[in-house]
């Protein structure tokens, strides 16, 4: 018998009585790091080949993939923390981050402490910690920790990645929510996002306990009909939903509603911004429903509902025009930010975006034509140059566009952003798009700081 202390999918964080789970990716080999594991101190090695040169004293158990045994492995590891949590997973092509933010609002509001762990990182209460999507170890190692820190919940993000590479098997959902078919580039296709919504919703088994949250105006039923007779179906347009958006007051600075249940009618105004937050507040008061949340304390949540980090997330310092900072990296996603933002009254819409070096170049005219096309004023800027040159991405955003908006070219971002706002007058909108929560800027091969909403906030302030 081996006596283990923990499990490690990395060599180089490896400690003294790991188990070292040897995973194939796409660019780098576990198998290659065994050994390296080894002297770390692991003292047992999952492989899905054998491995020369380990010895005798270090065993190693074969299977045949070790990344559908490392979620089994970890849950086992850490008593299956899920289990002890009500889980509540969110997937969907876009709305997923602001999804979960606003179900732990909900979860909050009914004095249940409620963890988030997804695309911005991982939060509980105050402390949060920024990260990319977490794998299937570091899932398990999340929600044991939420647990030993007094969570009784947690929000999750599960992408059609997460699943199909097995980041969330082993979760046990207690509801999963589909929230949209709007594709980002995040979660590929229409079919691929359908295909992610139907495996998680095979995860739900247990039908006096999971319940699964739909939204009924993009069905995943081809023939729109409802494809799950015991799941809560939410809508802005379908009155024969569960939850149902009756009204949506748009506002530069907040948005009220009226939403209808199955257990009542209530009206609340939340400082979040834009349409694309009413459907995002229905698909979170829908989880609430099939949580059996009471319906008082539901519209407590919603409204201090505050956004996710860098999701359609207002920058205010008391001016009289809006200031809103949001991802948007797609043009599907910048066309949808820029459209909200128009339906909350704003007299002029002035975007801010620019699109990120050493990645897909073909975007780049498109999403110079979608600002052009749907604002009235743009500032083309830099967005993570990373090795190439600026220059030419702003040459590779512009180079088609109608000009049928004012449109100015600021390669630095700082004064892109303070530009922006010293234009902005009475009841205008400043967007300021593509990097969101990211607190960085990659030039070259270097990140150096910067934040969007910090340098927005102050130049408001000055």
């Amino acid at each position: 018998d081996v006596e283990v202390s923990g499990i490690a999918n990395d060599s180089r964080v490896v400690l003294g009585g790991d188990v070292f789970v040897c995973i194939v990716g796409e660019k780098m080999d576990g198998h290659d790091f065994a050994l390296d594991a080894v002297a770390a101190g692991a003292v047992a090695i999952v492989c899905e080949r054998p491995i020369d040169g380990l010895g005798v004293d270090v065993p190693q158990v074969v299977v045949p993939s070790a990344r559908a045994a490392l979620p089994r492995l970890a849950a086992a590891f850490y008593g299956n923390p899920s289990a002890s949590l009500t889980t509540v997973g969110v997937t969907g092509a876009s709305g997923k981050t602001t999804v979960t933010h606003m179900v732990r609002a909900i979860l909050d509001a009914n004095d249940v402490r409620c963890g988030v762990i997804g695309t911005t990182g991982y939060s509980l209460d105050d402390y949060d910690v920024p990260t990319s999507s977490p794998d299937a170890l570091q899932c398990q190692q999340l929600m044991a920790g939420m647990l030993d820190n007094g969570a009784r919940a947690t929000a999750m993000e599960v992408s059609s990645r997460d699943l199909a590479q097995g980041r969330v098997d082993c979760c046990d959902f207690d509801v999963a929510v589909f929230t949209n078919l709007r594709g980002d580039h995040h979660e590929g296709d229409a079919a691929s996002c359908r295909n992610a919504t139907a495996e998680l919703f095979r995860r739900l088994t247990d039908p006096e306990r999971q319940r699964a949250v739909i939204n009924l105006d993009v069905s995943t039923a081809e023939d729109g009909e409802k494809p799950f007779d015991d799941a809560a179906y939410f809508s802005e347009a379908a009155s024969a939903a569960d939850v149902f958006v009756e009204r949506a007051d748009l506002s530069l600075f907040e948005t009220a509603v009226t939403i209808r249940t199955p257990v009542g009618t209530f009206d609340a105004i939340t400082g979040l911004v834009g349409e694309v937050n009413v459907s995002n507040v229905a698909a979170a008061v829908a989880a609430g429903i099939a949580l059996e949340i009471p319906l008082d304390v539901i519209a407590e949540g919603v409204e201090a509902m505050e956004p996710a980090p860098g999701r359609m997330e207002l920058v205010d310092e008391g001016q009289p025009f809006s200031v809103v900072v949001d991802y948007a990296q797609t043009p599907e996603a910048l066309k949808r930010a820029i459209e909200s933002v128009r339906k909350t009254g704003a007299n002029n819409v002035i975007t801010v975006f620019g699109c990120g070096g050493d990645r897909d170049a073909s975007k780049r005219a498109e999403m110079g034509r979608v600002a052009d096309e749907y604002s009235d004023i743009v500032f083309v800027t830099n967005d993570n140059p990373r090795t190439e040159d600026p220059y030419k991405i702003l040459d590779d955003i512009t180079m088609k566009l109608q000009n049928m908006c004012r449109r100015y070219v600021i390669v630095d971002r700082f004064y892109a952003i303070r530009a922006a706002i010293a234009m902005a007058g009475e009841d205008d909108a400043v967007l300021i798009c593509g990097k969101g929560h990211e607190d960085y800027i990659v030039v070259g091969t270097k990140k150096h700081w910067f934040d969007d909403r910090v340098e927005a906030r102050d130049a408001l302030q000055k």
